[in-house]
This record gives structure tokens, sequence and C-alpha cells, in this order.
């Protein structure tokens, strides 16, 4: 477990960083014990660790395969069109107390389908959410009106997309759903 010449640690004994020959570290890695400064230290829950040992610890919920990928953008997708196009009819101030709830929902759709989290989880449901609430009011005319298309006029569509209601509820929506999703 200990690197290469490390079986008894002398406090007094000067270090050098093992990627940085030059500068001089107290710190060792907490798990193979080699020296190491401050810029390759990375900081992990059980202490600082060189950049060989802190890749080696990966977990696997923030490792994705590309069917994760599809995965998450079809189930992130397709909750936040349905929500985007319910959260229309909710009112702004519906919109305000429901908005983080929902993000949550979301989330916990992504999640338990996935079972993956981190930083891409986190922006494919955001960017999903933002389509649903902007496609949101343009789902919901078309299925009042019982016509599949666009309305004719564009101004009706450029009023749907920048709906308050639906502006207000991306943003808190997509701040739930990424700190669930961390």
């Amino acid at each position: 477990m200990a690197g290469p010449g490390t079986d008894t640690i002398d406090p007094t004994e000067v270090m050098y960083c093992v990627n940085h020959p030059r500068t001089e570290t107290l710190i060792r890695c907490s798990r193979c014990l080699d020296p190491i400064c401050l810029k390759c230290a990375i900081r992990t829950p059980v202490g600082l660790r060189c950049p060989t040992c802190a890749r080696r610890g990966r977990s696997p919920l923030y490792v994705l395969k590309p069917q994760d990928y599809v995965l998450t953008t079809a189930v992130a997708l397709a909750v936040s069109l349905v929500a985007g196009a319910l959260m229309t009819q909710a009112g702004l101030f519906f919109a305000l107390f429901l908005s983080i709830p929902v993000g949550g929902i979301i989330a916990e759709a992504v999640l338990r389908t996935t079972r993956k989290r981190g930083r891409p989880v986190q922006i494919i449901t955001g960017v999903s959410i933002a389509l649903g609430a902007l496609a949101g009011p343009l789902i919901w005319r078309m299925l009042a009106s019982g016509s599949l298309a666009l309305p004719a006029n564009p101004l009706v569509v450029l009023a749907s997309l920048l709906n308050l209601g639906s502006l207000l509820y991306a943003v808190l929506a997509i701040g739930a759903a990424a700190a669930r999703l961390r």
C-alpha cells in the first residue's frame, strides 16, 4: 500500500513533490504516502491524494457510459416537457412555490432510472428542464386547441416562450435538480 521506500516516515526529512522535484512539501498522499505539493493534492473524503490515487477511487455513481447519457436525456426531457406544460397553467404564484419540488421530482426520476449523479447528469437535466419550460406553453396551447400545428402568428409563439411563470419555474427547478444530482 505504501509507496517505494516509505516503510518508516522521518518527520525531520525534507521531502520534495514526486511530480515537481524542486517543490518542497510536508504533505503526503493519504493512500500511497508519496510526497505531494499543494498543486498536485486533490481533496477527497478520506484526505489529500495524489492525482494517480484520486483517479483510482472514482465512484461508479459518477461514471457514465454512452447509454447512460441517452437514458438520462430521454427521462429528463420526457418528465420536463410534462412538467413544463403543467407549470404553464399553475400561474406565477404557484410557480413560485411549486418549482422547487417539481425540480426535485424531475431529478428523482432521473436518479431512479439511471442511478447516476454528477456534472454531466446535472447539465443534461438542467437543459431538459429549460427546454420543457420553453416548450411547455406551446405544448399546452397545441393540446388545448386540438391541433398539433404551431400557431400562425409568430408573436404568439414568442409570448409563450417569454412567459414569466415558465422562466421563474425554469430557474428554480434547475437549481433544485442540480442540488439533488450532486
